[in-house]
């Protein structure tokens, strides 16, 4: 089981990797069938390369995470009625396997007509629509020019994703949230802890004192359970209760948490 302490230690090495952030989908753009048909393979990637587009475009712009200009929602709204058309939302959304000869050239005919996005919209998307028109352009390509340019297509589609432009937010800064709230975490735990500790040595001196008297185990313990009740009583009023910062439980089964957490700390050679 991986400790407070561990989970530290993690988040500290962590913070000095260079890590990015990226959903499944962005990994998952070429297909990975290399016995399809040359032309398939590469419209099957253009077609992944639109679906991300339409995630990031939902990412970036809906709803309401930000306010376009007159220009992106002219174009957010052509791309909308351009997948909404006929079988497009089961070509362009529900479905990443690799096309069939006949949905390849619904996909081409789709993929001609996709609005170019305007200067002002996110880098992202210019990104993502950019490799969509290289794709394209393989189609006109001998053979083996262009298997070798899907090939570097790939690779330069890892090292982007590399880079962090396309991840959502930089995980630096979720990394510093944790750290941080993990701190605050054990620094509770210790206070508690050490409260626990001394509450567990105050009834444990009770409970050693009556056995010193020769009392049996059980009136022992119930004995040293009365005089740590007595020694803690239950805030009523409302100025007790005001006055009653970090007040023990007084149950059974509260001071026997107390007492064991007291013994375990003491067979450390710590109490």
């Amino acid at each position: 089981m991986v400790t407070s302490t561990d989970w530290s230690e993690l988040l500290c090495i962590a913070r000095e990797q260079p890590l990015v952030l990226h959903n499944r989908q962005s990994f998952c753009i070429f297909p990975n069938d290399m016995e399809l048909p040359l032309s398939i393979i590469t419209l099957s990637t253009a077609r992944n390369f639109v679906a991300y587009q339409i995630h990031l475009i939902v990412e970036l712009y809906y709803p309401s995470r930000a306010h376009p200009t007159k220009d992106i929602a002219n174009y957010l709204n052509n791309i909308a009625l351009l997948i909404k058309q006929g079988d497009n939302p089961r070509l362009f959304i529900v479905n990443n396997t690799p096309l069939s000869s006949q949905d390849a050239k619904k996909v081409l005919t789709v993929i001609k007509q996709l609005p170019v996005p305007p200067e002002t919209v996110s880098e992202k998307i210019h990104i993502v629509h950019n490799m969509i028109r290289r794709l394209i352009e393989l189609l006109d390509y001998p053979s083996e020019q262009s298997i070798m340019q899907l090939y570097c297509l790939a690779i330069e589609w890892m090292k982007l994703l590399g880079t962090g432009k396309l991840q959502l937010f930089e995980v630096k800064k979720p990394l510093e949230y944790a750290q941080m709230h993990l701190r605050q975490h054990i620094r509770r735990i210790d206070h508690h802890t050490s409260r626990s500790i001394e509450w567990g040595r105050e009834y444990n001196s009770y409970y050693r004192k009556y056995l010193s008297e020769g009392l049996c185990d059980q009136t022992a313990r119930s004995k040293a359970r009365e005089d740590f009740c007595s020694a803690h009583p239950v805030p009523v009023t409302d100025e007790e209760l005001l006055c009653a910062y970090a007040a023990p439980g007084v149950s059974r089964q509260s001071i026997r948490k107390y007492h064991q957490v007291f013994l375990k700390f003491q067979a450390k050679g710590a109490g």
